[in-house]
């Protein structure tokens, strides 16, 4: 922000001073004084930016030049009763906004000198100064020189112009100044600091005091400190040669001080950021889903009893963390600090609430409303031998649930409801569906499938499960490529033009394409979970494996074609050979059973012996053969009915069979992941280990070295 400073004093004779060394070192000249002779020159001082002399319309020419200006006022004193105390000029300082360009400084400085100073009848030296290279950067800064008495004829009145000593004059001037400042500011494109510098004239106390009405807390606070002294060039000299002054020290000290109260300003500033995140963490109405129910059963319970039966009633239990439930938290707490995430943990013994997803809550402020002391000596009653491990409860919560969502489907089917329509149980991180179609009910479905808790399963499971279930559906998904995203935003941009609807996706968003080409987002509608928690799911799902929008629409359009064409083939099969699949109509219900037994029984004889399996199959050939005879006589006409039904045997064996491979595959991923998992377990605990050696070590060589 601009820095306003305004500061006029008198060059005296008393005080030592030269006006005529003033204006030389203002205007970086060398000028010599005729009463001594003495030649002041600092014609080799940098940092001049302008220099001028503004004088009234009725000044004689001769005032305008810098030396036989200052000469003629300084001979005139002599001739004064008091010429070795004679006051000789006034000296104006005054700081330029370091917003504006040089152009606009001048213009600024020249405007005030003539409506200030040189309309009121003074002469005015002015010149102007840049910052040197020790100094702050934004010191752009003018000195004024002012003339004392009068102009009358071709010189200066013999009396001097008392009335421009006044403190009203003076008052006026700093004023004008703050008001022209801000204008140039406003000009220039700077209206916040033009509103700042227009009250800038003031006391440090008024200017805070305005900032506050005005609503600008951030410079009300910067205005909080104590006024500094202007130093000078000669203290600043003295300083570089390594002389200390009383108005340096005194100078010093008020900055530091103002530093220790800025740095104080921004500690309480932190702690009531701090406590305004604490109130909104622990505010009710920023809770939901199960911390809400805890909230709400803790705040409805005056015992541990009745706090459980409230759980209960919402789907969520209590149970104690274990000793190794304690250390896995503690590893999955470190894992999570090197990725970037956050997870809790948990100390062994410690009463937490769990939901059937598994998800354990810590009972702290935030999730019942009262301090630690107060909810450890709520819970100190409960006998802790009598709770579930989070495992335990996670599976009996997971077991009731699901009792609970059959419970439901029967009572459906037996009302009598639309085929289809299914209302999911609703748990923690749920929602009641509202899906609508039957793609995004399809979708729902998969994903509440694919997230129901499994042993030593995570999350890159569950997204491969989700993916199959989708696929089972018909349904793919693809990941939007930055071209398809753009492509998107621009129909949709069209669309709302029009008065249309049209969807937009983001770069890298996993999208639900199904077989008609129709695409779905995932979102708390289509699966049931929230942004956050659905967005680190996804994070699993392998997203170059991905194809783009365009090419899985193209890919689901072909699939969806080769479907047609078995439908079409089948049908036209159908027309040729009537009487085929009129037999094959008649005895639909003898070849569905025969393959409903032919898959039961080769799945039992892959379960049990080969030699067994082969016994089975004779069986099966002779049952086939036997029933192939019946129909036979039974449908003379139907052609070939004994090798159509022993076809659907070796179809029904072969998918048997395919299953069955599946389900080794899948038995011998599960054993895998099992042992990568006891294998992990066994690295992490003999690091741990390791590290409680090497800090007795550290402790124990601390301790000796003491000694």
């Amino acid at each position: 922000m601009a820095q306003y400073r305004f500061s006029a004093k008198i060059v005296s004779r008393g005080a030592g001073q030269s006006v005529i060394a003033k204006a030389a070192y203002n205007a970086r000249e060398a000028l010599r004084d005729e009463r001594t002779g003495e030649v002041k020159d600092y014609s080799r001082a940098k940092g001049l930016e302008f220099s001028g002399i503004f004088a009234p319309q009725n000044a004689p020419d001769w005032m305008r030049d810098r030396a036989k200006l200052w000469n003629a006022v300084e001979l005139q004193e002599d001739g004064t009763t008091r010429r070795s105390t004679a006051q000789l000029a006034r000296n104006v300082e005054l700081n330029l906004p370091h917003e504006l360009n040089a152009d606009q400084r001048r213009q600024l400085v020249r405007d005030f000198v003539r409506e200030q100073f040189v309309r009121d009848g003074m002469v005015a030296d002015v010149a102007i100064h840049a910052p040197d290279r020790h100094s702050d950067e934004r010191n752009y800064h003018a000195h004024i020189l002012l003339t004392l008495r009068e102009i009358e004829g071709d010189g200066f009145s013999p009396d001097k112009a008392r009335h421009w000593n006044s403190k009203e004059v003076n008052l006026r001037w700093r004023e004008k100044w703050a008001e022209l400042g801000a204008r140039y500011l406003e000009r220039a494109g700077f209206k916040q600091e033009a509103e700042r510098y227009s009250y800038a004239h003031f006391s440090l106390e008024k200017q805070a005091t305005i900032a506050l009405e005005r609503g600008d807390l951030e410079h009300a606070e910067a205005l909080d400190r104590e006024a500094t002294k202007h130093k000078g060039p000669h203290v600043v000299a003295m300083e570089r040669r390594g002389i200390d002054t009383e108005r340096s020290q005194t100078h010093n000290e008020t900055v530091e001080a103002n530093k220790l109260r800025a740095e104080l300003r921004e500690v309480e500033k932190e702690i009531a950021e701090h406590q305004q995140r604490q109130a909104a963490r622990t505010d009710p109405a920023n809770l939901k889903g199960a911390m809400l129910d805890i909230y709400t059963a803790y705040q409805q319970s005056d015992s541990p009893k009745a706090f459980a039966a409230a759980l209960k009633e919402r789907g969520i239990a209590l149970a104690v963390v274990t000793k190794a439930e304690a250390e896995q938290s503690r590893s999955d707490a470190a894992t999570a600090r090197v990725e970037g995430r956050f997870a809790p943990t948990f100390r062994a013994g410690e009463i937490v609430a769990v939901t059937s997803r598994g998800y354990a809550y810590r009972l702290s402020e935030r999730t019942t409303g009262a301090d630690f002391v107060a909810v450890e000596k709520f819970l100190q009653t409960r006998d802790r031998s009598t709770l579930q491990s989070i495992d335990a409860a996670t599976r009996t919560l997971s077991q009731q649930r699901r009792e609970t969502w059959h419970d439901k489907q029967e009572e459906l089917r037996t009302h009598g409801q639309r085929h289809g329509i299914v209302d999911f149980a609703i748990d923690e991180e749920r929602i009641t569906p509202q899906t609508k179609g039957r793609d995004a009910r399809e979708i729902y479905a998969a994903f509440d499938e694919s997230n129901r808790p499994k042993p030593f399963r995570g999350d890159a499971f569950r997204a491969r499960a989700f993916m199959a279930a989708l696929d089972e559906q018909g349904i793919a998904l693809a990941s939007v490529t930055k071209e398809e995203a753009a492509r998107t935003h621009r129909e949709a941009a069209f669309a709302r033009e029009a008065g249309r609807y049209a969807p937009s996706y983001r770069a890298g968003e996993i999208v639900a394409v199904t077989l008609q080409g129709t695409v779905h987002r995932l979102n708390e509608r289509t699966t049931g979970l929230e942004s956050a928690t659905l967005e680190t799911r996804l994070q699993k799902i392998d997203r170059s494996r991905l194809q783009g929008l365009d090419a899985t629409k193209a890919a689901m359009t072909e699939r969806a074609a080769q479907r047609r064409e078995e439908i079409t083939e089948a049908r036209m099969d159908r027309a040729r050979n009537p009487l085929d699949f009129r037999t094959e109509n008649s005895h639909a219900a003898i070849v569905r059973g025969l393959g409903s037994v032919t898959e039961k029984a080769v799945t039992t004889a892959r379960k049990t012996d080969k030699a067994l399996t082969r016994t089975v199959g004779k069986a099966l050939d002779a049952v086939a053969n036997l029933v192939g005879g019946l129909l036979s006589f039974f449908f003379p006409d139907a052609p070939k009915t004994r090798e159509h039904i022993a076809r659907i045997v070796d179809e029904k064996e072969r998918t048997a069979h395919a299953s069955s491979n599946e389900a080794d595959r899948a038995a011998r991923r599960a054993s895998y992941d099992y042992r990568h998992a006891e294998v992990m377990k066994t690295h992490r605990e003999e690091a741990r280990q390791q590290d409680e050696r090497g800090e007795y070590r550290k402790r124990h060589g601390d301790r000796e070295r003491e000694r």
